[in-house]
């Protein structure tokens, strides 16, 4: 889906390989597998790539029609869910379960902590 998307931007906006590496300082091999599908740009460069042709990250990976520019970015809730997303079936599964655990955790301590401050004999000065 990538690809369609990064082959027809470059396309439509008459921009060559080379002049996107001169532009954006992005290696020419990694255009070149972007544009054969043989690999997807990583989270920091569909940030570069939506600032370059001003277009949103979602459009970009084909999750939304409307191409619109990104307000900032990346925010660190996208980055997450995007390296979530690139993940296989089992390691998001294990990614999820692993996020549940530190839920858990907190919950634990903070329990814990409230537990021990009501138990907690209060000082008299």
């Amino acid at each position: 889906m990538f690809k369609d998307i990064f082959v027809q931007l470059l396309q439509n906006n008459g921009i060559s390989s080379y002049k996107l590496t001169k532009d954006t300082g992005i290696n020419n091999s990694l255009i070149s597998k972007w544009k054969k599908g043989s690999s997807t740009p990583s989270a920091d460069m569909l940030v570069k790539l939506s600032d370059y042709f001003n277009v949103s990250v979602d459009y970009l990976l084909g999750m939304t029609e409307n191409p619109s520019p990104p307000k900032k970015g990346f925010s660190e809730t996208d980055r997450l869910n995007y390296d979530i997303s690139t993940l296989s079936p089992d390691d998001r599964k294990k990614a999820e379960e692993y996020i549940q655990l530190l839920k858990t955790r907190e919950d634990f301590e903070r329990e814990s902590a409230e537990k021990h401050a009501r138990q907690s004999p209060k000082l008299q000065t």
